[in-house]
């Protein structure tokens, strides 16, 4: 496997705000975010704090109200909902608490997904490396619903990161497994960073969160140090 693309992430005075029940709540307000290529970053945050916001943001899917949002040379906020999309096929990979594999895919199928989608050529053999690497062979032509919440969340890391995107965003990703697969987990995506790629981690998980280059808790709508507090 070669090195994913390197890119630096980069949030100057973002502002998200919603209305709920006919009051203007300000989620991210005046956020700055600096993230080089290859730095594995955790945000923590009670529920509500705007983690997944934030993510939704740097992944495209959502649009800040204001501010710049600049990963490598593109700023997503001039962009418009197709080119983000567009952008986000190719650059960005997805890791969720909840897996999101598609069901009725075999995991081989699940991991030439986003090749496809980025009309990227598909190489079978490249695949079968990265099950290799992530003890995944025996399962290529298994369905997501016999693997364990392990395995699943193995094959997420790698559907997010085989089209090598320059920033991954994983939201909860030990959310559901217990402490030592979670562990492992937290291996594989550090394997990513290695490789050059930028890591945004949501977790409310204070272990979790150690084993990251470095901590941040999102408190009042901006992002501080976490030893801060």
């Amino acid at each position: 496997m070669n090195s994913l693309d390197q890119a630096n992430v980069s949030l100057e005075r973002v502002c998200k705000a919603y209305d709920e029940a006919g009051i203007r709540r300000m989620v991210l307000n005046q956020l700055d975010l600096q993230v080089v290529g290859g730095e594995f970053v955790s945000i923590r945050g009670p529920s509500g704090s705007g983690k997944s916001t934030l993510l939704n943001i740097l992944g495209g899917i959502d649009r800040a109200d204001s501010g710049r949002v600049q990963i490598g040379d593109r700023n997503l906020i001039g962009l418009g909902e197709t080119e983000r999309t567009l952008f986000r096929r190719h650059h960005i990979g997805f890791v969720f608490q909840f897996f999101n594999l598609v069901p009725t895919l075999t995991v081989a199928e699940n991991l030439r997904l986003p090749l496809e989608l980025c009309k990227k050529h598909q190489n079978d053999d490249e695949v079968r490396l990265w099950l290799e690497r992530f003890s995944l062979e025996d399962r290529s032509g298994a369905y997501p619903d016999v693997l364990s919440g392990g395995e699943q969340q193995r094959v997420a890391i790698i559907r997010a990161a085989i089209h090598r995107p320059s920033l991954i965003l994983a939201d909860e990703p030990t959310g559901n497994l217990d402490a030592s697969v979670g562990g492992e987990v937290l291996q594989l995506l550090r394997e990513v960073v290695d490789q050059g790629a930028c890591v945004v981690m949501a977790t409310h998980s204070e272990k979790a969160a150690h084993a990251s280059d470095r901590r941040l808790l999102l408190k009042d709508g901006q992002l501080y140090p976490q030893s801060v507090f």
